[in-house]
């Protein structure tokens, strides 16, 4: 068929649209060798998503010769080409080990197998030749056939239309050449081609190619910045050399990098940033963004910032500043003042922004699923479609951890899944091009550290960080980016270290050439002030002048910080502490026992049992999911009523998120008023529980999620009780991974703090290990550390049922280990504690200048810091501790140590660090997880949950343990009432006998937590023994050292053992035997020692074998029943 010259033009251009989306971005052979092509470009026919050509065609005017429409292909290649590939060839390494690209080793330098296309190019370009020169060697490197003059002109339409925002359709090829060369191949760049939709890489590509020149006035405010940073650095390495501070300089343009984005998020709505960030560069920013006195951080770097409390290193310690932005008509900056008082206004031109700095471990990325957590919780407390855009996660990195530590891309998969999603997390690397002593080729597999953000589509920006505007740059692009489509971005601001990885080694040995390079370079903030002294934006005067001023600040924090302003006294650390509480207390211990009871009226809990066993309408359950629930529902209306352990979960759910006005059908509204009351609790709170398969359970227990097994619609009845009259309630299924969940919910724990009930499961209590940063970091140890308080509960299913070494056990022995109370001595009594408070009173007494002792003005003026009383009430108040006290005269150290140990005994469990639970009730659970928010404390709780219990008819509650006046247990004693439910102490009904012979005659206390209860309750039955008492441990931390002695001496004649299924080396013997005999000690008059009876130790949890695993078993329940308990079980 032959085509007329028009037809020929338009299939041409078809072709070219259709192309546009499938070039690979290479070039024919002939680009590297500088000969012509004579034959068409190969082509990859793949879906890159790029940009298509106008459908714009070409006019009269311009008429497309046949002959260019191969030449024209191959510039639409060099296009892709440059977009797509430009950032393996921008101008990255401040040190300038390498011309192009990322540096990679000491050798060789950086090896880029795939961008050698465009080196030969970028580099042989004739930058400062002709047009015409230019012109003639780029038609010469792309094999074009046609005329190669600078006349030539190439039809591309809205294909380059974004160069320079104009209608431009015609470019030439030093043109188009020069605009993407600036765009992506200088100190500022970014990867385009990998990006999810072609909105995203038109919106990007568009905003990379029409960068605007910053404006004097920002560039004046950036050089300010500069100078902060880098006299920050060197002024804290003159005063404390011999002190880590892990120094930024290198990457100093970080700082005012850092301020344009928060201004820039500001400007898009955002009003707080949760910020996590590792140890480069953060007392810098502690000081110069959060405005931590400078004062401060000297007393840190001394080490004598407190003689009390435990803390954290100085580059671990988190801060929070509410800061103005400040916008006028020539430039936007970061002010940098922080807001002192809540009646500071933000005027017209100012806008205020919370920046939170969180406390984070060593363990470097650990702190990045909690921030994303603490944002998502955040969201949560507000409307959320409002709390996507108000509320913003930062995370700041270091190159060889983003590339090397898994809970990077552990917090890049949570970015988009929809129970954990934020609507974008701005991620910088402070990218020194080393991790500690390894270079990028043995770090990572990739040629960017930042190559592991393209698997969930993450904008990637790069700016050389001697190039502080593209630094800003960027992350004003990547604020606008995260707010335009709520995903994440990523800025590598790629510098280097000056130093090493601390200031105290030297790095030349293992980085010769390296370090020869660092000693010759010439910081960015001479550089760059020398740049704008060369552009007549400012003067040397004016920079000598704003040199002076910053030093003068940082002379006088030091000047201050030696004479001690800034150290915590005495009464600071009491205020801060329990002690502080200890005082209070005499005023009102009703504070410190305002516990709302767990138990509830009956009429309630049926209501919302009904609730949640009535199936959603219209909907087709699954034939299995409609028994379940038609089983729940005779639970509690049948005559048995009786509760198993999913069923006591959803109740306890659905009662916290009530509103406390929320009443059954049929029940008078004054009723509520009742005690305890039908108003449910005295707030109303959000539920969340996440966790592999937890929307169904993993024990096919729970089903909080119904599926309609035709349209595969979703339903969770649990927020369907009262809708509008109660709080939401999310079940999530996790990612397949325990590190990033975790970390997620403890920092939504936090965010939440006591709004909420946060749980995390495991799918086997056995896989939690794999979390066990955040637990040794966070969880056990935040509080202690950094003063955070969190409430997260953690389901570890736990349990020895021949499944195997990896299906067994929780390891509740390292959770246990971790308990910070004394093994040796009960609460109030131990050497460490009574050191503490003898030092605290000494010091109390030497600031307030008495010999010895404390005086009532001592006194009301430590009530006045609590904030106990006003000052016309303080006297009235110290009066009423000296009659509480029986004191005439002054306050002295017997006194003082009375208070605060009678404090400890009563309220040891405020002060413990963490909780760990065995429940063996359904009840119990429902009272522990309602006892979690119904006091006026936070504390993380363990709880070793169950397994096969969860379908096993004796682990059920009567409806009555739910009612009001019950309570959690932390001891259950054989058949003490309503706790025991299995009431085994109760009289036979037919014969009228007791099942067990009266207290007196039991020989035998058995001891032991968990699901070994139900074995050996069956065998005790079965064997009618009647002489051997079973007493539940139900919560083995804090160790319940009253409770457990009030039982064991009911049994006046009895030998005491514990009985646990674990290993002697594991479960919880190694931490109760200690504690029990010490109780014994203290509180019984009878002493008797505690007998093992377990499996031995072993380094595996349990037996692969079934029959093994019966045998174990069944030796175990006899020696827990034989007549004599042999002594080398102990």
């Amino acid at each position: 068929m032959i085509l007329s010259h028009r037809e020929l033009h338009a299939r041409a251009f078809t072709l070219l649209r259709g192309l546009s989306r499938r070039v690979d971005g290479g070039f024919p052979p002939a680009w590297s060798s500088g000969a012509c092509a004579s034959a068409p470009p190969r082509l990859s026919w793949w879906a890159s998503g790029a940009r298509g050509l106008s459908n714009a065609q070409p006019d009269a005017a311009h008429p497309l010769p046949d002959d260019d429409v191969a030449d024209t292909l191959r510039v639409a290649r060099l296009v892709e080409s440059l977009r797509n590939r430009g950032h393996l060839v921008a101008q990255l390494d401040p040190l300038r080990r390498v011309q192009r690209g990322p540096w990679l080793e000491e050798l060789n330098g950086s090896s880029l197998p795939g961008s050698t296309d465009l080196l030969p190019l970028l580099e042989a370009y004739p930058q400062h030749g002709t047009p015409d020169e230019k012109a003639r060697f780029l038609a010469d490197a792309l094999g074009l056939q046609g005329p190669t003059d600078a006349s030539r002109k190439f039809y591309l339409d809205g294909y380059m239309r974004t160069l320079d925002g104009g209608e431009r359709a015609w470019w030439t090829l030093p043109q188009v050449f020069e605009y993407l060369g600036s765009a992506y191949c200088g100190t500022a760049t970014a990867e385009i081609g990998h990006l999810h939709t072609v909105e995203q890489q038109n919106w990007l590509s568009a905003r990379m190619e029409n960068r605007a020149a910053r404006s004097p006035n920002e560039r004046r405010e950036t050089l300010k910045s500069l100078l902060k940073a880098c006299l920050f650095e060197k002024f804290l390495g003159a005063n404390f050399p011999a002190s880590k501070r892990f120094s930024l300089e290198g990457c100093d343009a970080f700082v005012p990098g850092l301020e344009a984005l928060l201004t820039r998020c500001r400007e898009l709505g955002v009003t707080r940033v949760e910020m996590g960030m590792a140890h480069r560069g953060r007392l810098n920013v502690l000081h110069n963004v959060l405005q931590k006195p400078m004062g401060m951080i000297c007393s840190e770097m001394n080490g004598d910032f407190s003689e009390f409390h435990v803390g954290d290193v100085k580059y671990h310690m988190g801060e929070e500043a509410t800061l103005l932005v400040r916008r006028s008509p020539e430039a936007r900056y970061f002010s940098g003042r922080m807001i002192q008082h809540a009646d500071e206004r933000a005027g017209g031109a100012e806008r205020t922004l919370t920046l939170s700095l969180a406390p984070n471990p060593s363990h470097l990325e650990a702190v990045s699923p909690v921030i994303l957590g603490m944002v998502r919780a955040q969201q949560t407390r507000m409307k959320e479609h409002v709390g996507r855009q108000a509320m913003m996660g930062l995370l700041v990195h270091g190159d060889a951890a983003f590339s090397g530590l898994g809970s990077v891309m552990e917090t890049l998969n949570l970015s988009d899944v929809p129970g954990f999603s934020t609507g974008g997390t701005v991620h910088i690397v402070i990218n020194n091009q080393v991790g500690f002593t390894t270079v990028p080729s043995v770090a990572r597999s990739a040629l960017h550290c930042t190559d592991i953000a393209k698997t969930t589509g993450a904008a990637i920006l790069h700016a050389n960080a001697d190039d502080p505007d593209g630094v800003a740059f960027c992350c004003e692009v990547a604020a606008e980016f995260r707010s335009q489509f709520s995903t994440d971005v990523v800025v590598d601001i790629t510098g280097y270290r000056r130093h090493g990885h601390n200031e105290l080694e030297d790095p030349r040995p293992t980085m010769p050439n390296t370090y020869d390079a660092v000693s010759q370079h010439t910081g960015v903030t001479k550089s760059y002030g020398d740049r704008l002294l060369a552009d007549g934006v400012v003067t040397e005067e004016e920079i000598e002048q704003w040199r002076a001023e910053i030093m003068a600040t940082f002379e006088e924090g030091l000047r201050l910080a030696k004479e001690g302003a800034f150290e915590q006294g005495a009464g600071e650390y009491v205020q801060q502490t329990w002690q502080g509480d200890a005082l209070a207390s005499i005023l009102d211990d009703d504070t410190f026992n305002d516990t709302e009871p767990t138990g509830l009226p009956v009429p309630t809990l049926q209501w919302v049992g009904r609730s949640l066993t009535t199936p959603p309408p219209r909907m087709h359950l699954h034939p299995d999911t409609e028994k379940l629930l038609q089983k729940r529902r005779r639970m509690i209306e049948g005559d048995k009523q009786r509760i198993d352990w999913g069923m006591a979960e959803a109740l306890a759910f659905g009662t916290l998120a009530l509103h406390r006005g929320v009443l059954p059908p049929g029940v008078a509204g004054d009723d509520q008023y009742f005690e305890p009351s039908l108003g449910l609790n005295k707030g109303h709170y959000k539920v969340r529980l996440t966790g592999q398969d937890v929307e169904r359970g993993t024990f096919n227990h729970r089903h909080a999620v119904l599926h309609d097994i035709r349209t595969g619609e979703q339903r969770m009845p649990l927020n369907m009780i009262a809708p509008g009259k109660q709080e939401t309630i999310e079940v999530h299924n996790s990612p397949l991974s325990e590190n990033g969940p975790l970390g997620f919910e403890y920092g939504f724990s936090l965010g939440m703090k006591k709004r909420g009930l946060t749980i995390w499961e495991a799918q086997f209590g056995d896989f939690a290990n794999n979390a066990q940063v955040v637990i040794d970091q966070f969880i056990s140890s935040g509080e202690e550390k950094w003063g955070t308080e969190s409430g997260l509960v953690v389901l570890l299913p736990h349990g020895l049922d021949g499944q195997g070494p990896d299906h067994s056990s929780a390891r509740i022995e390292r959770y246990l280990q971790m308990v910070a109370d004394d093994p040796d001595h009960l609460p109030g009594n131990s050497p460490s504690e009574r050191a503490q408070i003898r030092a605290t009173f000494e010091s109390l007494a030497a600031e307030s200048g008495t010999d010895g002792v404390l005086q009532k003005d001592d006194i009301a003026r430590l009530l006045d810091r609590l904030g106990l009383v006003g000052q016309a009430e303080e006297m009235d108040s110290v009066d009423h501790v000296w009659r509480e006290l029986g004191l005439t005269d002054h306050l002295d150290l017997d006194a003082w140590m009375a208070i605060m140990t009678t404090f400890l005994r009563r309220q040891h469990e405020r002060r413990a660090n963490m909780f760990v639970v065995n429940c063996t009730t359904p009840a119990q659970y429902f009272h522990v997880l309602r006892r979690q928010v119904n006091r006026s404390y936070l504390k993380p709780l363990i709880v070793a949950a169950p397994k096969f219990l969860l379908h096993h008819t004796p682990c059920t509650s009567d409806i009555q343990d739910f009612a009001p006046g019950t309570f959690f247990h932390r001891v259950i004693d054989d058949g003490s009432g309503i706790a025991d439910n299995t009431r085994h102490r109760a009289y036979n009904p037919t014969t009228g006998e007791s099942y067990l012979y009266e207290n007196e005659r039991i020989r035998r206390v058995i001891l032991c937590t968990g699901q070994v209860y139900y074995s050996l309750s069956r065998l005790r039955q079965r064997m009618k023994v009647k002489d051997i008492a079973l007493v539940r441990l139900e919560q083995i931390a804090p160790f319940p050292h009253d409770r457990v002695t009030r039982v064991i001496a009911r049994y006046p004649n009895a030998e005491l053992a514990w009985v646990q299924e674990e290993p002697k080396n594991m479960g919880a013997w190694m931490y109760v035997k200690d504690r029990l005999r010490a109780s014994i000690d203290a509180l019984c008059s009878n002493k008797r020692d505690v007998h093992y009876v377990g499996r031995p130790p072993s380094a595996s949890p349990a037996t692969a074998s079934m029959g093994i695993h019966l045998k174990e078993t069944r030796e175990v329940l006899e020696a827990a029943f034989q007549t004599n308990l042999r002594p080398d079980n102990d």
